[in-house]
């Protein structure tokens, strides 16, 4: 049943553009977490010959890789092969970091702002981990976050691997 151009049935059918895009991304990170967990069963190890060689690309040992998993998963072997990509470059990245870390002392924070203040879903900081909170808060805001975002260091509110670490204090509230 053909309504509007087929419109109603697309909408019964899909729902909003929104929904369809947060269905795609749950299912992204659906497959990116069982993935990651075939691979540590499997105790692979990406970022390590046969799957990657020593210009840091991908081998083909990946495309083997990833049929075998999607045949685990049933699902379509191009998908699984970008998403087996996608970790084995952040876990490059990741090594290269800690590399970076052992040879000069300074770590590369990743920083997330608050939908209202960000453009970019994270922003590095690179900085030595010896530091107090509050020089790590105002090097956060010396660094470029605040010409981006209206952020002080009073205003931010720390939060290391979930647990809080500073948060503004809380103005009291008068009762009329």
């Amino acid at each position: 049943m053909k309504i509007n151009g087929g419109r109603c049935r697309i909408r019964a059918l899909g729902g909003s553009r929104r929904a369809r895009w947060w269905r795609r991304m749950a299912q992204k990170k659906y497959l990116q977490a069982k993935l990651t967990q075939f691979l540590r069963e499997d105790r692979i190890q990406l970022w390590k010959p046969p799957y990657t060689d020593e210009n840091k690309e991908g081998g083909l040992a990946l495309k083997d890789l990833a049929k075998k998993y999607s045949d685990r998963l049933e699902c379509c072997e191009n998908e699984v092969e970008k998403i087996i990509e996608e970790i084995r470059c952040k876990a490059i990245e990741r090594g290269t970091g800690n590399e970076n870390y052992k040879t000069t002392g300074i770590a590369t924070i990743e920083v997330f702002l608050p939908p209202r203040l960000r453009k970019d879903r994270k922003n590095l900081l690179e900085t030595r981990l010896h530091i107090t909170g509050r020089e790590l808060r105002s090097k956060a805001v010396r660094d470029g976050f605040r010409k981006h975002h209206s952020l002080n260091t009073h205003e931010q509110k720390m939060v290391w691997s979930n647990p809080l670490l500073w948060a503004p204090p809380r103005r009291p509230q008068k009762n009329c």
